[in-house]
């Protein structure tokens, strides 16, 4: 039996998309395995379970008054790390960075350090790997690529953007997001109407973390997004599906779910729908693909609806988009909203609207030519990685 760390993985957060790719990559280790006839141990210290070892080495005063307290449970995570074959760290996607602030970039660097610590091997799953814009955040975000045993980049820029902050890496490649491979089952919607969905991000209503348009986009984000609706609802065919990609059950500056629910009801049409409150990222993938076009400025609801093969028009709010639509898939139809103003994106959403039938086709295209043989070279390397050999 292999036992593995799955690191910065999450199962109770209300982020769909973190949570998307916890349950993708628990599910390729697994098929790995199990195609060698074995069986695999995965532990995620970042999921919040009472059952999940914790990380053996406390960062502040709060966490070493807990493991006196608790020492059985710390033996236990220790217990854990030293028997892992491998620690494989998945960044929650984006979060090898430092643009969602320094907090963020040490929580999710800590599984590296307890990795050193430990002499242990890790791995980079595929993710977006930076930018850094503070020095020190950099000189750290280096070290950890240095030490890593393979670093997976989920788009060519990421890759380049790693070789420039550590010129000697080798062990680099590209590979795709893993949250394509979600299994889900699609849900059937009236074929009285033309569905349109369009994912709201609430922390882009926000301005961001800061409140103060975080992100740099040249249109008001709050206006364009009652644009859009307007623009659809116009149509008397088409029945707008808002469908929140991060939920929780409390007002928080990322729940689309509070913010959407907000918006139906200013709006008051009945061919304007909120989704039901998913309870996983499947549930949600499965709604998703039963939309006929798709709008999305949460990523991993556009991962949801492309692999899905539902016509879709991402909108970017940073280089982790072009890095996978354009860069990796040569997929032209995203919008970069820190480029493209108000009457600029409903132009082009409208443009890409009528021709959802070519974006159709080339979806399919593309995940036969590129995502499919995506997966196999993902499968076969993690085997190699758990293995030694090919899977």
């Amino acid at each position: 039996m292999k036992r593995v760390i799955l690191a910065n993985a999450t199962v109770r957060n209300g982020n769909l998309g973190c949570r998307a790719l916890t349950n993708a990559a628990c599910a390729l280790i697994r098929e790995i395995a199990a195609r060698r006839g074995d069986e695999v141990e995965i532990l995620l210290p970042d999921s919040n379970e009472e059952s999940a070892p914790y990380y053996p080495f406390p960062r502040s005063i709060k966490e070493l008054v807990r493991d006196v307290m608790h020492p059985a449970r710390f033996l236990k995570a220790w217990k854990a790390f030293r028997r892992a074959d491998v620690i494989f760290d998945i960044g929650q996607g984006d979060s090898f960075s430092d643009i969602y602030g320094l907090k963020r970039f040490a929580v999710i660097d800590r599984i590296h350090i307890t990795a050193r610590l430990l002499r242990k091997k890790y791995v980079l799953l595929p993710q977006t790997i930076g930018p850094f814009g503070n020095p020190s955040v950099k000189e750290k975000a280096a070290r950890t690529l240095r030490k890593a045993h393979f670093v997976m980049c989920r788009d060519e820029e990421s890759m380049e953007y790693a070789k420039s902050l550590c010129p000697s890496l080798s062990a680099v490649d590209t590979y795709t997001d893993v949250a394509f491979f979600l299994p889900y089952e699609r849900q059937h919607f009236s074929e009285q109407f033309i569905h349109v969905g369009v994912n709201i991000s609430a922390l882009l209503l926000n301005g961001g973390y800061t409140g103060g348009n975080q992100f740099g986009l040249k249109a008001d984000y709050r206006l364009l997004t009652d644009r859009i609706i307007e623009m659809f609802l116009s149509m008397d065919n088409v029945c707008v599906h808002l469908i929140p990609h991060v939920l929780t059950s409390f007002q928080h500056v990322e729940n689309d779910y509070w913010e959407m629910q907000k918006i139906v009801k200013r709006f008051g049409s009945g061919r304007l729908v909120l989704a039901p409150f998913f309870f996983s990222p499947e549930e949600a993938k499965g709604y998703i693909a039963g939309m006929d076009f798709f709008i999305g400025s949460r990523m991993h609801s556009t991962i949801a609806a492309f692999s899905a093969g539902v016509p879709v028009v991402p909108m970017a709010y940073s280089r982790k988009f072009s890095g996978l639509f354009e860069s990796s898939l040569n997929y032209p139809f995203m919008i970069d909203l820190r480029e493209k103003d108000a009457d600029e994106c409903l132009g082009f959403l409208a443009d890409a609207f009528g021709r959802r039938s070519e974006l159709k086709d080339m979806i399919a295209l593309r995940i036969r030519e590129i995502i499919e043989p995506e997966g196999g070279r993902l499968r076969e390397d993690i085997g190699r990685i758990l293995y030694g050999e090919s899977s």
